[in-house]
């Protein structure tokens, strides 16, 4: 379902909290199956505040602008380049600044396609051969800012598509695309458990606490990625010193501080090359590169070929 406006807040919240048990959408329609629809909100806004929702697991975007998803007491900038994620039954705000004009693309995924989803992400194919039947499943995500990688996006790109395309629209053809882009975000969450259980500590507080301050470090490089981060500032953002927080940087991500800032901008410099006319100098600049031949020799160690090159390419 696509809705194009925030729906009533006070709707919404007696929705959320009853987890739409009189299977009413907001049109008055019947929702096949129980729980949460699928619902994407496209729409324009600023100076917006949607408080204390009891969230389905959602995908919280801006496809222009910015604005803050809190959950659960953790505060979350996203903007264009990010995204975030809530899990099922947390409570959410979704804040919106007056400044300038924000489009969402939220994505709130339906209990029976998320359960269905999780399920089969998570059973070999024999036990799904025997065991057909979902159950209610549960499955937690840290609550984070995530990068908007290329294959995201193009998930995104098919839903939008889908949602302007005039005449028929298949509700198989919706549920599946929101079923891919489903299995694409689950799979890369599991980068975060993983790096988690990696954490050597036979306290789970002690892990819980340590991934905390390692998603701190991440939410920081991808608001100030366009300039010079060093690992002293890192470190001091996370309150531990600067080999303990490399030690276990490097244990959750698979990758040095420095080497997660130089994909992120490499991410963004494909996109702007791919999406935009702007000049190669330009796009340095704005990723943050002093010269536009560092920027060059960087980017053609990672692909073998020229910026230019790369733009006629794609």
């Amino acid at each position: 379902m696509l809705l194009k406006a925030f729906p009533d807040i006070h709707w919404l919240r007696n929705k959320a909290r009853t987890n739409f048990e009189d299977r009413r959408d907001v049109n008055g329609r019947i929702i096949p199956g129980k729980g949460w629809p699928n619902v994407v909100l496209n729409t324009a806004s600023s100076g917006t505040e949607r408080t204390d929702i009891v969230a389905p697991f959602s995908m919280f975007l801006n496809l222009q602008g910015s604005g803050m998803v809190v959950a659960d007491g953790q505060e979350v900038s996203i903007h264009q380049d990010t995204f975030c994620l809530v899990n099922k039954g947390q409570n959410y705000d979704l804040i919106i600044p007056e400044a300038g004009q924000t489009t969402t693309f939220n994505v709130h995924f339906g209990q029976q396609l998320f359960d269905d989803t999780v399920y089969a992400l998570g059973k070999a194919h024999e036990e799904l051969l025997d065991n057909p039947e979902t159950n209610a499943c549960d499955y937690h995500v840290f609550t984070r800012s995530r990068w908007l990688e290329a294959d995201i996006a193009c998930h995104i790109a098919l839903l939008q598509d889908f949602y302007h395309r005039e005449g028929n629209q298949s509700p198989l053809e919706e549920e599946l695309l929101l079923h891919n882009l489903l299995t694409v975000l689950l799979k890369k969450a599991e980068r975060d458990r993983s790096g988690f259980n990696r954490i050597a500590s036979t306290k789970p507080a002690t892990k819980r606490e340590l991934m905390a301050r390692m998603v701190q470090a991440v939410d920081y490089i991808h608001a100030h990625y366009q300039r010079r981060i060093s690992l002293e500032e890192l470190s001091q953002i996370c309150c531990l010193s600067k080999f303990h927080f490399l030690r276990i940087f490097k244990t959750v991500f698979h990758c040095t501080p420095q080497e997660y800032i130089m994909a992120v901008r490499m991410n963004k410099a494909e996109k702007l090359l791919k999406g935009t006319k702007l000049q190669v100098s330009e796009i340095a600049g704005m990723i943050g590169f002093s010269e536009a031949n560092s920027f060059s020799r960087f980017f053609h160690k990672h692909h073998k070929v020229s910026p230019l090159k790369y733009r006629k390419q794609n």
